[in-house]
């Protein structure tokens, strides 16, 4: 997750993938890619369509992007995912509570965190992708920007201050 102010807007910007698990990924693609065209020598043609569909699936990394206009007193979301894109609107006033999911995936030690902001209809607006983080850390969603702050993880502390800034911006105490 990647937080800027510039010129009355707060941009959050998120790609779906970290480095590490990039270049894990791109590691493994490499050994299978490696396997395929050793297996496929007389038929080339499979390897050369194998590789161009991981190099179509690489540049097609989903992202999310949150603008928050303080001119325009709205929230614009894009999400991209290869060559589609959904954009939606939402004025300031819509926004009723900015939160922060915390999940652990396969156990507790691994922990995730996104933040989400609940609109006044209670429809849920996802503004980040998962972030993973190593760390023990319970289930659950923080609405308040008094949550609980007896717990100390360097990346939760940043989407707390990302979200706190985010409530500033949009006005919701």
């Amino acid at each position: 997750m990647e937080i800027r102010d510039t010129m009355g807007q707060l941009i959050v910007a998120d790609k779906a993938w970290n480095t590490w698990p990039a270049m894990i990924f791109l590691s493994v693609v490499a050994a299978l890619t490696a396997f395929v065209l050793d297996r496929a020598r007389d038929e080339s043609g499979f390897g050369a369509l194998f590789i161009a569909g991981i190099a179509c699936w690489l540049l097609s990394r989903p992202t999310r992007t949150a603008v928050f206009d303080t001119t325009a007193q709205e929230l614009r979301i894009e999400n991209m995912w290869f060559v589609l894109r959904q954009r939606r609107t939402i004025p300031f006033h819509e926004i009723a509570a900015i939160g922060i999911d915390t999940k652990s995936w396969s156990n507790q030690y691994t922990p995730s965190y996104r933040m989400r902001a609940r609109l006044g209809s209670g429809h849920i607006v996802v503004l980040t992708n998962w972030s993973g983080r190593t760390g023990g850390l319970p289930s659950g969603t923080s609405w308040s920007k008094r949550g609980d702050s007896s717990l100390y993880d360097p990346v939760l502390n940043e989407y707390r201050s990302a979200a706190d800034r985010i409530r500033e911006v949009v006005g919701i105490e």
